[in-house]
């Protein structure tokens, strides 16, 4: 594999953990940092041996988004159209996209873009000093990257506007409440914990995992007959699948199945 610069890619059996590795910017994205991760993902999705993607950030920052001042000398500003289509829709398109499971591990400030960077992830566990900061209209910018997409669905307009126009910080505890989050963890548990949760996902059957993914995330914007049709023509796929084979023989027999994705 490639050797990045800004992005760890390690894999601890069946979970691939991706961090982004600019703490000194709180792992803001420049552009090596966007085509990297991008790469990396892109990589996790096709190897064989991952089930499940972790996605972090190092030091005390999860993602504060857009690197506004690399984005001076990289001629961002002046194109930001094509930037922000070229460069960063593609990851969000990457996460929420990938046929495996992705979990988001925010581990501090996930600020404009790093919001919508987690938001586009299955499912999300934030530490506890954690927060969500929707930091775009503060700088006269408008939320992109899915975020008022993914918002709006989760939480609804009005609270989904509020935060866009009255931006604060929302931390962890709200973030749970509002359904934006799965877990909160304490801060020093939060990589131990949520490499524990993907290594339990993991030992899932992998094939129907992945058919659930795709309809599920059609089914946020497919009708109730759509969503039918496609549960049915899911099934029919891996109803002959060994692992349907190992799932029910592991039932009958009072077992652990052990599942290996065919």
């Amino acid at each position: 594999m490639t050797e990045y610069t800004g992005v760890d890619y390690i894999r601890e059996g069946m979970v691939a953990t991706i961090t982004m590795r600019r703490p000194e910017v709180m792992n803001a994205l420049d552009r090596a940092l966007r085509r990297e991760l991008l790469e990396v993902i892109q990589h996790a999705e096709k190897d064989p041996g991952v089930r499940v993607l972790i996605l972090t950030g190092e030091g005390a920052g999860f993602c504060t988004g857009a690197d506004l001042n690399a984005a001076a000398s990289e001629s961002g500003v002046e194109n930001i159209e094509e930037v922000v289509r070229d460069e960063f829709n593609p990851i969000v398109a990457a996460l929420a996209g990938c046929r495996k499971p992705v979990i988001a591990a925010v581990n501090g400030p996930a600020v404009g873009a790093g919001g919508s960077l987690a938001l586009a992830c299955d499912l999300v566990a934030i530490s506890e000093s954690a927060y969500f900061l929707q930091a775009f209209t503060m700088v006269g910018l408008v939320p992109d990257c899915g975020m008022v997409w993914s918002l709006s669905r989760t939480i609804g307009y009005q609270r989904t506007f509020e935060i866009i126009a009255d931006p604060k910080p929302v931390f962890a505890k709200k973030c749970l409440e509002l359904g934006l989050v799965n877990r909160v963890t304490p801060d020093e548990n939060l990589l131990a914990d949520t490499m524990a949760w993907a290594q339990r996902i993991a030992e899932g059957a992998p094939l129907a995992l992945q058919e659930a993914k795709r309809i599920l995330r059609y089914g946020m914007t497919g009708s109730l007959p759509e969503v039918l049709e496609k549960e049915a023509k899911a099934q029919g796929r891996v109803v002959h699948s060994r692992d349907v084979q190992e799932g029910v023989l592991a039932f009958l027999e009072k077992r652990k199945a052990v599942f290996n994705g065919n």
